[in-house]
């Protein structure tokens, strides 16, 4: 109970105030989006910087990290893809969507805050890791996927290769600009040259780590006031059930007993793996105009949900440490 109230109050109290102030019309989604924007490409990027900058000890990680987790994100999206077929409603263009609310974690808004807070700067170590492939991985699956059930259906004209090249490509793109990646980079590059920062440069970094995790969280909470829970609850809460619940037991297992990754790690991506869906699923729909407001419930009830199954599952770590 005390990890719940000292790690978990804190982490969805910022949400809930987001929340609140969204509802409010203290903030509208034009300032959300200005939040978001300084969040992605100064905040975070200001935070894993100065992690990176201390130096990572490398030769200590294992890769079992990223076997297991991407291994259950593999294991599950395929569960995930059979339960759409217990939905009639759930088409075959919509099918790989639905799947990837159950593999998606919010490892950024919620995931580094709430890891920061639990198992210090040390511990976004490992999450770096998945961090540093997650869309490049997930997203052109699905993509590649949405574009070749609409295509079966007669909504896609576009070659074969077209199909699969471009989401690859693109990805390939948006992964090199991308500033949290960029700010792994640079940050490994200075710890490798042996730099010292300037005071200045210092200082500043160390303000923006600090104003991440609450900002990020904030967002958070003023994103989630525009969802719902809308109409056929049952396919939110069967992927919710599998993001909350098979995701982090199959990455434990695979983790833990098939790749010998260290205990501190296991939990860290255990931890990751429980996270609710990550709005960059809701934001993939809205892109293909598909599975849309039924993705916005499913995020809005994970979210909810989690406060419970990360307070369970945080306990169960931190005390076994």
């Amino acid at each position: 109970m005390n990890i719940a109230i000292t790690i978990i109050l804190p982490v969805f109290a910022m949400v809930v105030a987001g929340y609140w102030a969204a509802r409010r019309g203290l903030i509208t989604q034009a300032g959300v989006g200005g939040l978001t924007a300084f969040i992605y490409y100064v905040a975070m990027p200001a935070l894993l910087f100065r992690s990176m900058a201390q130096g990572i000890p490398w030769g200590t990680l294992n890769p079992g990290i990223l076997y297991a987790y991407y291994g259950g994100c593999f294991l599950v999206f395929l569960a995930a893809w059979a339960a759409g077929r217990l939905f009639p409603a759930v088409t075959d263009s919509e099918r790989p969507i639905m799947a990837m609310g159950a593999i998606y974690s919010n490892l950024g808004l919620i995931g580094i805050p709430l890891i920061l807070m639990g198992f210090g700067e040390q511990g976004l170590i490992p999450l770096m890791m998945v961090i540093s492939i997650h869309a490049l991985i997930l997203v052109p699956i699905v993509t590649i996927l949405v574009e070749l059930t609409a295509s079966e259906a007669g909504g896609n004209e576009r070659s074969g290769r077209a199909r699969w090249i471009d989401p690859i490509r693109s990805s390939l793109r948006a992964t090199a600009r991308n500033p949290l990646i960029i700010a792994l980079i640079a940050g490994e590059v200075v710890a490798l040259s042996g730099i010292t920062l300037p005071r200045p440069i210092d200082t500043v970094t160390a303000m923006l780590r600090d104003a991440a995790a609450p900002a990020a969280l904030f967002t958070l909470g003023a994103t989630l006031a525009g969802f719902h829970l809308g109409k056929r609850i049952a396919e939110a809460a069967v992927i919710s059930g599998l993001k909350l619940a098979a995701l982090p037991a199959v990455v434990w297992v695979l983790a833990d007993r098939v790749f010998g990754v260290p205990p501190e790690h296991v939990a860290i991506i255990t931890i990751g793996a429980a996270l609710p869906i990550g709005i960059n699923v809701f934001l993939f729909a809205k892109q293909y105009d598909t599975y849309v407001i039924r993705m916005g419930t499913a995020t809005l009830l994970s979210t909810l949900i989690s406060a419970v199954t990360l307070s369970a599952l945080l306990t169960v770590f931190i005390a076994g440490q």
